[in-house]
């Protein structure tokens, strides 16, 4: 299929990874509670999803559609740690 489309046409379709992700990914110790990755998340790094870590390994990412259907939908506390999501 051969489509032409301008700059302004092509939208986030057609950009690469490293055009779109953030340089600065928010990233949360697995011991944290659910409200200090969601403050982080809004307020420091201005982003819709976070890095877990656990001993210096990756465990997890948590975006905040997860926030949305597997916390306030389900009436979880936001005292709780991360993990739980």
């Amino acid at each position: 299929m051969n489509v032409v489309w301008s700059d302004a046409e092509k939208g986030l379709f057609v950009e690469t990874v490293a055009d779109v992700a953030q340089r600065h990914p928010a990233i949360v110790d697995s011991k944290m509670s659910i409200k200090e990755v969601a403050h982080i998340m809004r307020y420091q790094h201005h982003s819709s999803c976070a890095v877990i870590i656990e001993n210096q390994q990756i465990i997890g990412i948590i975006t905040d559609r997860d926030m949305t259907k597997r916390v306030i939908a389900d009436g979880v506390s936001t005292d709780s740690p991360i993990t739980q999501v």
